[in-house]
């Protein structure tokens, strides 16, 4: 083989040298120098490298040579016998042919090298694409090992790049115990989510100071969790995301406050009717009241007071305290089973004079536990002082009041006080319908891997 054949095979080989070591490199680097994880891998990488060696004198490289040199060799033949014809030519006196025949020479030698490089080039590409192939079954394998079973996975915009993030198996364990139920562990997991995305959308971060402290109390959390629960891992990055839930939405909130522009118009309307259906919100009074199970004792009850037979204090402990009733109400089967609760006491007053009378109630209250909505404006009509007539409530009770005292604010006052109670809701409203739009779409969009819910062993979670 002449030097030029010699230089260029010289070539080929050092290419082939430093692109498999440089190949070799980086699947090392790779995969962080750590092939033990499967022997079976580690046999592939074994046998890639086997193959991809161009500078050792393997059995396979021996045996890839012999066939290059019988390819060799074929095709060298011929031009051995150009060469002799050639040299018997010019013996003869043909030297004139002999510039020709070196010319053919020279492009069957051409032609034979190109074929060994596209030969070795063919069994490098090879080698490699083992090289490769077996990185990526290894990759996969590390990854399968180290993942945990996520629940959902989602893609969330941050700072104009898309990534996925996941809620893992143990993480909605977690929510399950919490909300003892499938359903609401789904429903936090999501509001999760999508609170996340409305601050995204929002531009909204929480501080070091508030993170420090979320984060505080995640870590807290996780102790309390290792301890009840140590076959539980929930992941901290979770229960910071879980307990940044209430400093997600108070910032929320602040950002829509602060964008928030009162429509006057709106504002005078809706005033108009606070003023008058929200008297039990913004009118303090009290009121003293004899509660009785039938009508009877009602009307008995009421015609001592208003008589003056009994005073209010005497009228409510013969009708009301010492009556079967009040023992029915709070689930006594008699009075007499009160007074051996309390075993003391000889008999009802004296545990009045003990524990006091709650004979006291206030207008919200009133409306609230009786319902009696539509009769406020009659009751705060009354002085204090006067009687009001006898209500049946639900049907199962009867009660009359007294006006203790009573204070009314001003227009102006109520006007001021209903304005910041007036931008709280409306901001509410737009907080909400912003959120539901986010809920829903999040709930459209996440992977929810529902065979690993219905999966989660129920009995050993509660351990019950």
């Amino acid at each position: 083989m002449s030097d030029k054949e010699n230089n260029i095979e010289n070539e080929i080989n050092v290419e082939d040298e430093i692109s498999i070591e440089d190949q070799e490199y980086d699947l090392d680097s790779g995969l962080n120098d750590d092939l033990d994880e499967s022997e079976k891998i580690a046999e592939m990488l074994r046998k890639s490298e086997t193959l991809s060696s161009g500078s050792k004198n393997t059995e396979e490289d021996n045996k890839l040579d012999d066939e290059l040199s019988q390819f060799v060799d074929g095709e060298g033949s011929d031009d051995e016998e150009a060469g002799s014809e050639s040299d018997g030519r010019e013996e003869d006196g043909i030297a004139e042919d002999g510039i020709e025949e070196s010319a053919v020479i020279r492009k069957l030698e051409e032609e034979k090298l190109a074929k060994i490089k596209r030969i070795r080039l063919v069994s490098v590409v090879s080698a490699a694409t083992v090289v490769v192939l077996a990185a990526g079954i290894l990759a996969f394998f590390m990854i399968f090992n180290n993942m945990q079973p996520s629940v959902i996975s989602y893609q969330r915009e941050v700072d104009g790049v898309s990534r996925t993030e996941r809620i893992g198996l143990d993480d909605f364990k977690f929510l399950v115990l919490m909300s003892q139920s499938f359903e609401g562990a789904m429903n936090t997991a999501l509001t999760i989510i999508a609170a996340e995305v409305f601050a995204d959308t929002r531009g909204i971060s929480l501080s070091e100071d508030e993170l420090q402290s979320i984060r505080a109390t995640a870590e807290e959390w996780q102790g309390y969790i290792e301890e009840d629960y140590p076959e539980l891992n929930v992941s901290l990055d979770f229960l910071v995301k879980y307990h940044s839930l209430n400093s997600w939405a108070a910032k929320l909130f602040d950002v829509i406050t602060d964008e928030f522009e009162v429509d006057e118009a709106d504002y005078a309307a809706a005033l108009a009717d606070y003023l008058i259906n929200g008297k039990a919100d913004y009118i303090h009074a009290e009121f003293k009241y004899i509660e009785t199970g039938t009508r009877e004792t009602a009307d008995e009850a009421r015609a001592a007071v208003i008589s003056g037979e009994m005073s209010f204090d005497e009228a409510v402990s013969r009708y009301y305290y010492n009556n079967e009733y009040f023992a029915e109400k709070y689930g006594y089967e008699s009075l007499d089973q009160i007074l051996e609760e309390f075993g003391e006491f000889e008999t009802i007053d004296a545990v009045l004079e003990s524990i006091g009378m709650d004979t006291v109630i206030y207008l919200d209250e009133l409306a609230g536990s009786y319902g009696l909505y539509e009769e406020i404006d009659t009751l705060l009509a009354m002085q204090p002082g006067e009687i009001s007539e006898i209500y049946d409530i639900f049907g199962s009770a009867y009660v009359f009041f007294v006006l203790d005292n009573i204070d009314i604010p001003t227009e102006d006052l109520v006007a001021e006080m209903y304005r910041s109670m007036y931008i709280e809701s409306r901001v509410e409203e737009i907080f909400f319908s912003e959120f539901e739009l986010l809920y829903n779409e999040v709930e459209e969009s996440a992977n929810i891997n529902q065979r690993a819910i219905d999966n989660i062993d129920l009995e050993e979670l509660f351990g019950y």
